[in-house]
């Protein structure tokens, strides 16, 4: 049963991660200069070769994370709220296997298919950017330090999202406010000073309570 569910999410889920992906390919061609004849096929560079991988590491990652604040939301509405229309959760709840586990394989199966897809991109770019020859700005891999502190917070808003799924109540009114204020709170802890020591504990409180509030939701809430 467990496999099975596991299967359906992927399935379900995957073709949004390969839009998100085709997405990152090819985002920097959206730089556009009088250079760019020189930009590398598909990985594109020209926005790293003049203007230099720090600021443009910044410039990117920021793209990256708004790409995957909006797979996340997908992901996460698909998984709660696409189960709603469908009329899935009637099917899954009378499996001889509990809500709570049905939840937490959703969850499981929906934060490694974001997870794995948005981190990617960056790793892509960074073992491009470390190839000797291949742009004329230096690089090390700490200059992707930003990319990491926001692509740890997008489980936040994977976590809303699925939570504004669940709720019982109309879209236009309440509904999606989880995920509106999942967006605040990760556009705000770009600002947070010594992010590793302050930033990542706020985050995995916020995630905590989140989980908290998903598995009660689901105990409470009337599916029939």
């Amino acid at each position: 049963m467990h496999s099975a569910l596991i299967r359906k999410e992927m399935v379900q889920c995957g073709g949004f991660c390969i839009i998100a992906l085709i997405a990152c390919a090819a985002l920097p061609y959206w730089f556009y200069d009088e250079n760019r004849s020189l930009a590398v096929p598909f990985i594109g560079g020209t926005y790293v070769q003049f203007v230099g991988w720090v600021n443009g590491s910044d410039v990117l990652s920021g793209n990256f994370n708004f790409i995957g604040g909006v797979l996340a939301s997908v992901i996460g509405l698909t998984q709660s709220a696409g189960e709603s229309i469908s009329g899935m959760w009637h099917f899954l709840l009378y499996r001889p296997i509990s809500p709570r586990r049905v939840l937490a394989v959703k969850l499981l199966s929906g934060l490694c298919l974001l997870m794995t897809c948005t981190a990617i991109p960056s790793l892509a770019y960074g073992i491009w950017a470390s190839t000797p020859g291949t742009h004329y700005s230096p690089f090390e891999w700490w200059m992707t330090e930003r990319f990491w502190q926001q692509w740890l917070t997008l489980p936040v808003i994977y976590l809303a999202a699925f939570q504004s799924g669940l709720l019982d109540a109309r879209w236009y009114g309440v509904r999606l406010l989880p995920v509106v204020a999942a967006g605040a709170f990760c556009f705000l802890m770009i600002t947070v000073p010594y992010w590793w020591i302050v930033g990542l504990p706020i985050v995995t409180a916020v995630m905590s309570c989140q989980l908290v509030t998903l598995f009660h939701t689901m105990h409470v809430r009337d599916f029939s």
